[in-house]
C-alpha cells in the first residue's frame, strides 16, 4: 500500500511539472504581428508588382531580402532587419540587429503582410551573451543570468520598438498600396 502511495505521488510530481512547463511555453511564443489591408477594386497581379516594387525601395536590396516571388501563387517572402539600440551607453552591449521574416499573401482587392520570427542578435564586436534571440510575448527575459530587471528593460524596450517598426511597415504598404489609383489616373496623359 506504502509503494502504490509512493508511486502516485511521483506521477502527481510529473504531471505538476509537465503542466507547469507547458504554461511556461505558451506564455513564450515567437512575438509575430500581421494586418490585412484592404484595396478599392486593385487585382491580384497589379497588387503584386506595386508590393514587389515597395519592396525594392524599401530595403538596401530587394535581391537579398526576398527569398521567394510567387506571382502565380501571390506570395512574396523575404528576410529583413533594421538597427537595435537602447540608446544607453551602458547598454551598448545590445546594440545590434532584429532580424525578421516578412510574408505579404495577395489576392484581389486585399493582401495579409505577416511579420514574425523577429531574433535579436548583438554587434559583432559585441560579446554573444548580449544576443537575445528570438524574442517572444514574453513579459520578461529569462534566458539570461545576467541582472534579470536590466535585461526585462532591454526586453520590453525591444518589443517596443518592433512593435512600432511593425506598424510602420504596415502604413508604409497601406500609403504605396492606397497611391494605386491615383498613379494609373496620373499617367494617362
Amino acid at each position: 500500500m506504502l509503494q502504490t502511495f509512493i508511486d502516485m505521488k511521483n506521477i502527481a510530481v510529473i504531471i505538476a511539472f509537465f503542466f507547469v512547463c507547458s504554461l511556461n511555453l505558451i506564455a513564450q511564443e515567437p512575438i509575430s504581428y500581421s494586418k490585412v489591408i484592404q484595396t478599392d477594386s486593385v487585382g491580384k497581379d497589379v497588387l503584386f508588382s506595386t508590393i514587389h516594387e515597395w519592396f525594392a525601395m524599401n530595403y538596401n536590396s530587394a535581391n537579398d531580402v526576398i527569398q521567394l516571388a510567387d506571382k502565380e501563387g501571390g506570395t512574396i517572402l523575404g528576410k529583413g532587419l533594421f538597427s537595435y539600440s537602447l540608446g544607453k551607453l551602458m547598454y551598448n552591449c545590445y546594440d545590434g540587429t532584429i532580424s525578421y521574416t516578412i510574408k505579404v499573401t495577395i489576392k484581389d482587392n486585399r493582401y495579409k503582410v505577416d511579420l514574425l520570427n523577429f531574433t535579436h542578435k548583438s554587434c559583432p564586436a559585441c560579446n554573444v551573451s548580449c544576443s537575445m534571440g528570438l524574442i517572444t510575448t514574453a513579459e520578461q527575459y529569462t534566458a539570461s543570468s545576467f541582472d534579470n530587471k536590466a535585461m526585462t528593460k532591454i526586453w520590453v524596450d525591444a518589443k517596443v520598438k518592433i512593435e512600432n517598426y511593425a506598424n510602420s511597415i504596415f502604413y508604409s504598404l497601406e500609403e504605396k498600396t492606397n497611391s494605386i489609383k491615383t498613379e494609373i489616373i496620373d499617367s494617362n496623359w
